[in-house]
């Protein structure tokens, strides 16, 4: 009689992971876009604004009563959506000034050249509001949203030629994009809020005035990008205060970073941490300062550290966690660091390329289970069935000269239980150890993949050994070896089993028309080190 069985083959995916060594060597709040230093008086400084302080409040002001005058931050030209806010006031402090004219805020300002001392070479929107006094009475539709994106020559408030809308002007001004019925008055201060935001027919500019809705307008053919700052037109004394760019203070000087480490274009494995090193510094020396990164995406930040705002230099050391670290995919990143004060105010932000590559010290079984082919018991004779053991894939990422050493180890073999249990009284069989022998002969195929060398691959002595009754070394360690990818095959029919009947049993209990199977898991285990 013929009772046969197939050994089945399971395989357990054994790693070692080691710790690698650490490495010791602006958008509307764009960081420095709303420092004074960074505002331009234009065109030519023709309106003298000043920043002064005025009744306690710290103000900016065109003291000269000029054409088309402005205090635009050139250095955001970039800007898209923008929450702007700031209170205004006119107030001649020598009560001298009866002018009545615009009093407003640019957004979405370019040149056509590399200044602004032309108007007619620029584009922009502009929200106004007019004084009390105006020649034709129509000072109420002078107040409103508008857009110049033509560039034409702003008129004086005299002027009849409609052919050259008036900056600010409604009257036959294809530019109004919405009116807005306030005049404002002598010494009175008026809290004004600006919304821009794109949205998928156009953009939406929005404008509030001490709370109250005075205009939502959506304009399908917007102008795209540029900078902002307020504006007067044939007015002196008006004071800008409290003017805030998305939350953040314009006379708030914003903080500076400054990054020491990591280096351009450093690679990181991903089981390991990424430091950060540098300095912050925020010279308004008010409040706090804090540090902080992002990968890829600048507004998901994450802390670094919080400090008081001293206006010196605190240094900075903190990390991108190992557990952020694992979660990014292997390739190019861009780690951004930079810092901001309890003001809001932002530094530039550090772009730093970043690499990510493996850096785990991993062993892994490569393809599906194996199996023996069946022993029949019905020869008489003690025998040697063979199998070939699956190709095995060594990494080590570490970047480590300590090398490393691979051992195997297998089960013995022991009866596969049936699906529905053993039958009462019976219990599974199992080979003694000693039974599995695995054969190298040094000559075993190694492929390299990424970052293997043909000199750094791993060594593979020739040897038969007994893997079922303890671990057994394979591939010893050895200094500035195996560092990279490798894929180790096997020779055919590596793997045999010896046995003797003796030790052999069919099962016609648990499996009565069927051969018995029996089954052992093989584990390989990878250790850094000699």
């Amino acid at each position: 009689m013929r009772i046969g069985w197939p050994v089945i083959k399971s395989i357990v995916l054994v790693w070692m992971t080691f710790v690698i060594f650490t490495p010791t060597s602006v958008f509307a709040a764009n960081g420095g876009d709303w420092v004074k230093a960074n505002w331009e008086n234009y065109p030519d400084n023709t309106g003298q604004w000043t920043v002064l302080t005025r009744n306690k409040v710290t103000s900016i002001g065109s003291t000269q009563n000029v054409k088309w005058t402005g205090f635009l931050n050139t250095k955001a030209l970039k800007t898209v959506d923008a929450t702007f806010e700031y209170d205004f006031v006119h107030d001649d402090p020598n009560n001298k000034d009866t002018d009545n004219d615009m009093i407003g805020w640019t957004f979405r300002h370019t040149s056509s050249t590399n200044n602004f001392n032309d108007i007619t070479k620029q584009s922009f929107y502009y929200v106004t509001f007019r004084g009390p006094y105006d020649g034709d009475g129509t000072a109420p539709s002078r107040s409103g949203v508008f857009k110049n994106a033509s560039g034409l020559e702003p008129r004086s408030n005299n002027d009849t030629d409609n052919s050259t809308p008036a900056v600010g002007e409604g009257r036959n001004d294809f530019k109004l994009l919405q009116g807005i019925s306030l005049i404002w008055a002598d010494k009175k201060t008026y809290h004004v809020k600006i919304t821009v935001k794109d949205e998928a027919a156009g953009t939406r500019i929005q404008v509030w005035v001490d709370g109250k809705s005075y205009a939502n307008v959506l304009d399908k053919d917007p102008l795209p990008i540029g900078g902002y700052g307020p504006y007067t037109y044939s007015q002196a004394h008006a004071y800008f205060s409290n003017i805030e760019i998305n939350g953040a203070s314009f006379l708030n000087t914003p903080p500076v970073f400054t990054r020491s480490s990591p280096a351009d274009n450093t690679v990181f494995r991903n089981n390991q941490a990424i430091p950060i090193k540098g300095t912050m510094s925020d010279s308004d020396a008010t409040g706090t300062i804090a540090a902080y990164y992002a990968i890829d995406n600048p507004d998901a930040k994450q802390v670094i550290q919080t400090a008081a705002s001293t206006g010196k230099n605190v240094a900075v050391s903190g990390q991108v966690p190992v557990a952020t670290v694992q979660n990014l995919k292997l390739g190019k990143h861009t780690l951004y660091v930079w810092s901001e004060d309890s003001e809001k105010a932002v530094s530039d932000k550090v772009a730093i390329p970043i690499v990510i590559k493996d850096g785990q010290l991993a062993i892994n079984w490569q393809g599906s289970s194996f199996s023996f082919s069946t022993i029949d018991l019905t020869t008489g004779k003690d025998g040697q069935v063979t199998t070939t053991l699956p190709k095995l894939l060594l990494q080590d990422g570490t970047d480590s000269n300590k090398g490393y050493s691979v051992s195997i180890q297998a089960t013995p073999l022991k009866e596969v239980t049936p699906k529905n249990g053993y039958v009462t009284g019976t219990s599974a069989r199992s080979f003694p150890s000693g039974t599995l022998q695995l054969k190298t002969t040094g000559k075993e195929a190694i492929t390299l993949g990424d970052q293997g060398t043909k000199d750094n691959q791993p060594n593979i002595p020739a040897g038969n050994y007994t893997i079922d009754a303890a671990p057994v070394t394979v591939i010893p360690g050895k200094a500035n070896a195996g560092s990279g990818i490798y894929t180790v095959s096997f020779i055919a029919n590596s793997l045999s089993l010896n046995y003797q009947l003796k030790n052999v049993f069919a099962d016609p209990y648990n499996y009565p028309n069927q051969e018995t199977p029996y089954e052992t898991t093989v584990t390989a285990t990878i250790v850094q080190g000699p």
